[in-house]
Parts: C-alpha cells; structure tokens; sequence
C-alpha cells in the first residue's frame, strides 16, 4: 500500500541490522531523514494495524538509535504476528546492542523459529 505521504509499506525490504551498520540519517541527509521518520510516523497513523507500518517506523528508528521506541514498534508487530521474524531478529540486535546477550539469543531463536 502506499500512503498519502509517498510512503510504500513493504514486508521483509528492510534490515535493521544492516541500518544499525550504516548510519542511514548520513546516507539520506538529515533532513530526508527526518522528513521519512515523519512520514512513516504519519502512516502508523493512519493505519494503525499495519504491521509493515510498525515494522518501517521500527526500522527507522532503530537507525536513529531510539532503542526503546524501536523496540516497542518491533514487540507492535510481534502482536500482529507472533511469527514475524525480521521483527524478532530485530528486537535481537536492540537486545545485543544493549549487550543483553540472553535476550538477544532468546529474539535470535524465535525468529529463526519462525
């Protein structure tokens, strides 16, 4: 689906682990950065039961380093789809960055179990 904003709602086309390597906010600029964040922010909105919605704000996020905001959109998700792995792989790289390592082999597993 794709929003009023321009935003595109996409399944597994983002990889936060990759983003927390890679300052997006850097690749983008800071003003398309925070121009996006907006706009996914905005389509969470708008549909608020989306699961890609969460999942594109969670990844943004996660790339601004709010881990806690980031981390609350992944566990939204997860309430959607308990299955969603990128989501659980992501709450594993939030819980590792956080050097919460049981908590993050716990995430690791459930994605992989997924």
């Amino acid at each position: 689906a794709v929003f009023a904003g321009g935003n595109q709602l996409h399944g597994n086309r983002h990889r936060i682990g990759e983003n927390l390597h890679a300052p997006l906010a850097q690749e983008l600029g800071q003003k398309d950065f925070a121009a996006r964040l907006a706009g996914y922010e905005a389509d969470v909105r708008r549909a608020p039961e989306s699961r890609y919605a969460h999942m594109n704000l969670a990844s943004m996020l996660l790339a601004r380093r709010d881990l806690d905001r980031a981390a609350a959109e992944f566990r939204r998700v997860l309430e959607f789809d308990p299955k969603f792995a990128d989501a659980h792989f992501n709450l594993g790289v939030i819980a590792y960055t956080r050097r919460d390592f049981a908590a993050a082999i716990a995430s690791y597993d459930a994605a992989l179990a997924s």
